[in-house]
């Protein structure tokens, strides 16, 4: 599907919601595919870095992207994510329908948890969401689920996190879960 988010017209919502609660920055992606997404990443963040590994996709994207300040990656993340982490980030993980070198995921997650980041959210879409089996997510060795990544996600929140699943989807209706830092609220007399 050639359109941004495979469609789901929600996610830029939430997204947004993210950059303006924990002031983010910059985007990083995974999984350019054609561009459609990363297109949409930069209208709500400006800096985006996105990194593709299927040089036909990369090919089309780049033609698609020429005209942006997007900065393109070609390569598996889980080899190029270690020299563009940072925080203020907004990591919007999709790279795992690449057939090249399996699901990328859980190397993603460590890399993240291997720096200390202040301030990021998680974006990570084609995810199983429990509270709608009928948003379709994927399976590799094993499920895109929350008890896959848990141990990762508290790795990159040692302070603590907060998580949500989409309540709305169309287009094609998948899932996708928002990981944040938990919010601490100072008690006042």
């Amino acid at each position: 599907m050639n359109l941004p988010f495979e469609g789901d017209t929600y996610i830029k919502g939430e997204l947004i919601k993210l950059r303006d609660k924990f002031r983010i920055t910059r985007c990083v992606e995974t999984g350019t595919q054609y561009g459609s997404t990363t297109l949409e990443l930069y209208d709500i963040f400006g800096d985006v870095t996105t990194v593709e590994a299927d040089g036909e996709y990369l090919k089309i994207a780049s033609e698609r992207l020429c005209q942006t300040p997007v900065s393109i990656y070609s390569g598996k993340s889980e080899d190029l994510l270690y020299s563009i982490v940072g925080g203020d980030t907004l990591y919007y993980l999709d790279a795992h329908g690449c057939e090249i070198g399996g699901c990328p995921l859980k190397k993603e997650l460590q890399i993240i948890a291997g720096n200390d980041l202040s301030n990021i959210c998680i974006a990570i879409h084609d995810f199983k969401n429990p509270d709608h089996p009928e948003f379709g997510f994927d399976k590799y060795d094993y499920e895109l689920c929350f008890e896959e990544i848990e141990p990762y996600i508290k790795d990159i929140y040692p302070g603590g996190f907060e998580y949500h699943y989409n309540s709305q989807a169309d287009g094609a209706m998948r899932g996708i879960i928002y990981i944040y830092p938990k919010i601490k609220h100072e008690i006042t007399n």
